[in-house]
Formats: C-alpha cells, structure tokens, sequence
C-alpha cells in the first residue's frame, strides 16, 4: 500500500510542546491526513480517500457498518483540542479537523485540516520532525506514538550516547498519561511503548 510510506512532517512545537487525548487509532488516522500533505501545499486541500483503503491503513476493523465506524472515529477527532504552548509562553487551543465529507454513494471520504494548524504543517523550514507513516502502523499504544514522535523530534541531534532531560510531570502531559505513581506509569506506559518502538519502528 503507497500511502503506508508517505512522510509525516510536523513542527516540533507541535509534537513537543503540545498536549491531547486521542487513542491510538485516532492518531493514525491523524498522521495518515498529514502524511498527504505535499513540500510545495501552501493551503490545506481537501483531501480524498477511499474509505476502505483509509480504514485498511489507519487500521479501522471492517466489522460491522464501516461508515459507522469511521464517522464515530472522525466525531471524536473532530470533538478534541490540541493545546499548544507558543513562543512567548501563552497557551491557546488547536483543532485537528476543520471539515469533514463521507460519501456512501462512491465510498470516499473527504478531509480537510483545520486552517490554524497551518503554522505547525505547511512550508515548514527549519525546527521540525519528520518520519515514515509506516512506522506508527504496528504500534497498539497511543503512548508509543507519542513517545516515538517526540524522539524523533530530538534524533536529529545524532549524539551517541545522548540524554534528554525532562520533568517527569511535562513528560506525562506529553504522554496524555493519568499514572501519578511512576511505578505504574514505568510498567503500562513506558515499557510497552519502549517495547513497540524497538520492534516496529527505525529507532
């Protein structure tokens, strides 16, 4: 499948510097809209897809009433907020999606991104992450996601050995984790994102 292979390319505030609660089959669908934008789109298009081939990639089970499914998964999208930490140190509010068409007749579905994402995913220059789609596919985490964007984010910096250091609470934001004892959040967010991201992914 070609679209498994397109770039997913994202400013660093937005994978470093924000905070949001979607599951991981929602962020694969996210990342699977971005991954259409082209280097040269200097507006958001609306994009088009097939919805079975959609599904197939962002692994959406063909169980049941498809349409169904997917509309619920795009509502919830739609229904969520991303807050973003700016420059000077104010906090404002993001949405993923600005419009969203489905169409039983032709089986497509159009989506195009919310117009104030724009800073943060088109003509970016400098100060950005980029990556394979294919490599969020496999993870079953919505923490693994997360964990791997924001490495990525820092993996340009090609030290070895290279430590990051973080506060533990920003991490968690981060992470979208509700685990205060860190023991728990080392066993079920930690160690199960570690575990996906050395078996599925390019680091």
């Amino acid at each position: 499948v070609p679209d498994r292979h397109n770039t997913v390319v994202k400013a660093n505030a937005l994978v470093q510097r924000s905070r949001f609660s979607l599951s991981a089959q929602q962020q694969r669908i996210v990342l699977f809209i971005i991954s259409q934008i082209e280097l040269s789109d200097e507006e958001f298009k609306l994009y088009e897809f097939k919805i079975t081939e959609f599904c197939r990639v962002c692994g959406i089970e063909p169980k049941g009433d498809i349409y169904s499914l997917l509309k619920k998964q795009i509502k919830a999208i739609s229904d969520k907020s991303v807050w973003i930490t700016l420059e000077n140190g104010e906090e404002t509010l993001l949405r993923w999606i600005e419009k969203p068409y489905m169409d039983k007749r032709t089986g497509t579905i159009k989506i195009k991104l919310d117009a104030d994402m724009k800073p943060y995913l088109l003509q970016l220059k400098e100060k950005f992450t980029e990556y394979e789609l294919i490599y969020t596919l496999n993870f079953k985490s919505k923490y693994s996601i997360r964990l791997y964007e924001y490495l990525k984010s820092i993996h340009y910096k090609k030290l070895t050995p290279y430590t990051q250091t973080i506060p533990i609470e920003q991490f968690q934001m981060l992470l979208d984790s509700n685990y205060e004892d860190f023991k728990d959040f080392h066993t079920r967010v930690l160690k199960p994102a570690q575990k996906e991201i050395n078996s599925y992914s390019d680091i």
